[in-house]
């Protein structure tokens, strides 16, 4: 019969070696803050068009809905951080 050779793996942590929650889950909680709020703002500047009645327009033109839906976010990204720097 043969025996299987069992190889041992140490891991070490580079980053937070102290392994404190606080460290570790800020910079998501950050991340998860600013990505929702994008959304947020991309979906209020989305719903003002289809009330103003842009949003057609926008849906003829020869745009995918990918393209559209990305230029939203660029001019809502580029508003708030232009918007932050005065």
């Amino acid at each position: 019969m043969q025996t299987l050779r069992t190889e041992t793996f140490a891991c070490g942590t580079a980053y937070n070696p102290g392994r404190r929650t606080a460290v570790r889950s800020l910079p998501a909680l950050i991340g998860v803050i600013l990505n929702m709020t994008m959304v947020i703002f991309t979906s209020a500047a989305i719903v003002r068009e289809r009330e103003r009645g842009n949003f057609e327009l926008l849906i003829t033109t020869p745009v995918r809905s990918a393209g559209a839906h990305g230029g939203q976010t660029a001019a809502v990204c580029i508003h708030r951080l232009a918007a932050d720097d005065g």
